[in-house]
């Protein structure tokens, strides 16, 4: 098992599979970090709205 990994790891096969690894890795965290921007700004303008609406007649 470790000398599989460790030829996975030398060969070229290998090299290209880390590198997308780490590529899909990084857009999963622009992914979740901007989907923490985005909801917490909707949260807000919906936050606002709502205190707008309560506060109306």
């Amino acid at each position: 098992m470790r000398r599989t990994l460790l030829s996975f790891a030398r060969s070229k096969d290998g090299a290209t599979a880390i590198e997308y690894a780490v590529i899909a890795a990084i857009l999963a965290i622009a992914v979740v970090a901007g989907a923490t921007l985005f909801g917490s700004t909707v949260n807000s303008q919906l936050k606002t709205v709502a205190d707008k609406v309560a506060a109306s007649p």
